[in-house]
């Protein structure tokens, strides 16, 4: 025993000094234990939420089918007594209601025969299929205290009577007459409510919206399914007044009413599910011939009214032994309820029970696969915490670190794209089994790439670190209550260099999202304090929502492009919710980029030229030549639409090319036409100068153009040569020593300063349409007067473009410009029109 007990104490030491060096696999052990309990916990939420949706979607099944039983009940009696409400004849009968049992309308006159057989035939209909009790037009100034009984009165179905009698109304038998009179009184308090809230006919072209009103649980004449006076239930007498409102024909005032009583067993009928009660011995006789009989097992529907205090039930349910109310008070287990369209006034109801039992019943498959699923994960965890122990403990440190490298951004420790997107398709998952929203935000830094090239990267990195804490900080307030929930679930990662993404989940609306975007610009007007310095940022911001803008990962992360690419269009410091004009946009743009790649490949597109007129001579001295696309289907499709999409895709290279050759072509014809001295300018994008072999290209077009490169004119954009300074530099000093001329094209629009001009080998400067319209002001003729002056003072060329009236071309020639260009000299041309404008005499044709 001793040497046992050396051993046990030997080999706990052991393990204990190795396990007491591996603090992290503890660490990842709680953490795995950790993330299995949250999955546990996840997998019983879902599957709660599984077993809530299946007894709602159950219970909600059962509710629809006796609704709209009782809709149909309702909408046929609604419709009923208002066609005869609306009949002219019952518009317009004259006098008051009847004195008497004894008098008869028909023999009076007072209302015609085929009138009266109308009445009676929907009575019979009502009767028959809804078991309708009785209908009675109530004339406005009822009297029953002296006596005076209802106009018409129509109770067949429930008593023997002769239609054509005597006196329009047979004694009813078995019946007493307190219990007419009640009708009688509460008829009083109906015509009176309809006289207070709709005294005349204002419904011609809505007749849905003629009113109905109901009436409390009231002893009626029906009899029908009433033993005896001294031993049947009286519950069976039971029932309810129906009425919709009567207006004179020729006045449009209220005349009076119809009403329609039905009985309370036949609503409760239809709660037990049956055509009606088993009450009488003939009730049990028509079930027999019929082939149905009684349920053993008592409904749980109940119908109630609380305007009226009604309240329906099969009363065989022990249940409902003290009420609705009550039941619903002190019943575990599940209520569920729908609302009965009534068509009258107040909301009608119709409640289900499920007892717990029921519950269970209903709940058991599901529960049955949690169980197996929770002792799934339980070996699951039990299998990979052996595996664990015994392979990954001195691995840990190392894998940790490869996962965090991986997933996370090492400047920011933000998740990265990759990261983002995982979580980003899962919660667009779980929305999409939810029902419920994500939002989607794209962040990103304005002017980052002036304050990087300008501090420089080190600055940069340091400014992306304070902004993604600064964000962080700002995602931690929560005081918003309508967003607290998607706060709580929110995703924030670092995806590209100055790009941020904001993801949240379980939105109640679209506008939650602004309320956070609001939060955020609203931090971001306070200085950044970062590497021992202070800047001023703004962010640029796109929203988009699932499942409002997007059916799918893919497409919310292009519309939120799509919404970031329109707030930075409207300025510094804006964002935008994505919207559908922006999805007509995206959408033409991609017919535009599938078009484009038919276009190159089909050479769709032509050059059209526009001439330039030296203000000297007068005469014609250069073209511009300006890409032109006519699409077979699409037509013309502006250059502003399809030259960004060349840039982004990279085609502009290729097409650039073919401009450059083509131009030149034209050029050599013009100039073997006489005109030798004539000179093309040619249009470069940014892609073209930085990200090919531009200057190889220009020189073999040259070469196999045959023309000189003094004759070509290639021009870039002002903000083109501020944002890529220093590469570009470089690569126009190599042009310019091809012998060909540089020309800094949009002059006004940027930076528009000639400080930077000092440096670059430039040859002309083309002055904005911008500032030309300004041309003929006191301050703009100003700008545009020392903007030549300097120019010339720099020995460079200055051409204004964008002239469209003659007082602007006179004013650029008191201020010394060299050559114009515009719509008052010349809109661009085809080259057939651009060579006869190239006459012997430009300039009569110019005059």
């Amino acid at each position: 025993m001793p040497k046992r007990r050396t051993s046990l104490q030997d080999w706990w030491s052991g393990s204990f000094d190795r396990i007491a060096h591996s603090y992290l696999v503890w660490a990842m052990v709680a953490v795995i234990a950790g993330f299995w309990l949250f999955n546990v916990r996840q997998l019983v939420l879902e599957y709660a939420d599984r077993e809530e949706n299946l007894i709602r979607e159950y219970q909600g099944r059962l509710l629809e089918r006796k609704r709209e039983d009782f809709d149909d009940i309702f909408r046929a009696i609604y419709q009923h007594v208002r066609t005869i409400s609306l009949i002219p004849a019952i518009r317009s009968v004259p006098g008051r209601n009847r004195r008497g049992q004894q008098e008869h309308v028909l023999k009076e006159g007072r209302i015609s025969v085929d009138t009266y057989e109308t009445v009676r035939q929907i009575y019979v209909n009502l009767s028959r299929n809804i078991q309708v009790s009785e209908i009675y037009y109530v004339l406005d100034g009822f009297r029953p205290e002296d006596g005076e009984v209802p106009f018409l009165m129509f109770d067949s179905g429930i008593k023997k009577s002769d239609p054509l009698g005597s006196n329009g109304h047979a004694a009813s038998e078995d019946t007493p007459e307190e219990y007419e009179e009640a009708e009688y009184e509460y008829y009083l308090k109906q015509i009176e409510w309809f006289r207070q809230r709709y005294p005349r006919w204002v419904f011609e072209n809505n007749i849905d919206g003629i009113p109905a009103v109901l009436s409390p649980t009231l002893r009626t004449c029906d009899n029908t399914q009433y033993e005896s006076v001294a031993g049947g239930d009286a519950r069976n007498t039971q029932g309810l007044l129906y009425s919709v409102p009567v207006y004179g024909q020729s006045d449009g005032r209220l005349k009076g009413l119809i009403s329609a009583v039905l009985r309370i067993n036949v609503l409760e009928a239809v709660l037990v599910g049956v055509p009606h009660l088993i009450v009488t011995e003939a009730d049990r006789k028509a079930a027999e011939r019929a082939g149905w009989v009684m349920p053993e097992e008592a409904s749980n529907f109940a119908l109630s009214h609380e305007g009226y205090g009604i309240e329906i039930y099969d009363r065989r349910n022990p249940l409902f032994a003290h009420g609705l109310a009550s039941a619903r008070d002190n019943l575990p287990g599940r209520w569920a309820s729908s609302e009965v369209s009534l068509r009258a006034d107040g909301v009608m109801r119709i409640y289900h029970y499920l007892a717990p039992e029921q519950l269970d019943q209903l709940a058991e498959p599901i529960r049955d696969e949690r169980n197996r699923a929770i002792l799934a994960r339980v070996a699951l965890l039990a299998v990979l915490m052996l595996i664990f122990w015994r392979a990954v403990r001195d691995q840990r440190r190392h894998h940790a670190e490869l996962v965090r490298l991986a997933l996370y951004d090492a400047l920011t420790m933000l998740p990265n794209r990759r990261l983002f997107g995982q979580r980003l398709e899962q919660a667009v998952g779980r929305a999409r089994r939810y029902g419920s929203k994500v939002g989607l935000m794209f962040l990103d830094i304005d002017n980052f790439s002036v304050i990087n090239s300008t501090l420089g990267h080190q600055a940069g990195d340091a400014l992306l670190a304070a902004v993604a804490a600064r964000l962080r900080d700002t995602l931690r307030v929560n005081d918003e209550v309508t967003v607290r929930e998607a706060m709580e679930h929110r995703a924030l990662a670092r995806v590209g260099g100055d790009d941020f993404m904001l993801m949240f989940e379980d939105l109640e609306k679209p506008e939650d999202v602004g309320i956070v975007i609001e939060r955020i610009m609203e931090a971001f007007r306070e200085p950044l304090a970062f590497d021992n310095q202070h800047a001023e940022v703004s962010l640029s911001a796109g929203l988009a929502v699932f499942p409002d803008d997007a059916d799918g990962t893919e497409e919310l992360l292009v519309c939120c492009e799509h919404a970031l690419r329109h707030a930075r269009s409207s300025g510094a410091g804006e964002y935008r919710m994505f919207s559908d004009e922006m999805r007509l946009k995206a959408a033409r743009q991609n017919l535009l980029v599938r078009e484009l790649r038919n276009a190159v490949r089909e050479q769709q597109f032509s050059l059209a030229y526009q001439p330039k007129l030296d203000l000297r001579t007068r005469q014609v001295i250069s073209f511009e030549a300006l890409l032109r696309w006519q699409h077979a289907e699409l037509g013309f499709v502006s250059p502003a639409e399809f030259v960004p999409l060349l840039e982004r895709s990279g085609q502009i290279v290729e097409v650039g090319r073919w401009i450059l050759e083509t131009a030149c072509a034209q050029l050599l014809a013009w100039q073997r036409k006489g005109r030798a001295g004539l000179r093309m300018s040619v249009n470069v994008s940014a892609r073209q100068l930085l990200l090919s072999d531009f200057v190889g290209t220009v020189d073999e077009v040259l070469r196999s153009s045959d023309v000189e490169p003094k004759a070509l004119t290639l021009e870039i954009t002002e903000s083109m040569v501020i944002d890529n300074l220093s590469d570009g530099s470089g690569a126009l000093e190599r042009l310019r020593a091809l012998g060909v001329k540089i020309a800094i094209d949009d002059f006004g629009t940027g930076y528009s300063s000639l400080t930077y001009l000092q440096n670059l080998p430039v040859d002309c400067l083309k002055l904005d349409k911008s500032m030309i319209d300004t041309v003929l002001e006191q301050r703009g003729a100003h700008v545009v007067r020392m903007t030549i002056g300097l120019a010339h003072g720099l020995g460079l060329e200055v051409v204004a473009e964008g002239v469209e009236e003659q007082a602007q071309m006179e004013a650029l020639v008191g201020m010394d410009c060299d050559i114009m260009q515009g719509y008052y000299f010349s809109r661009p041309l085809s080259a057939k029109d651009a060579g006869a404008l190239l006459a012997p005499d430009p300039a009569t044709h110019a005059a």
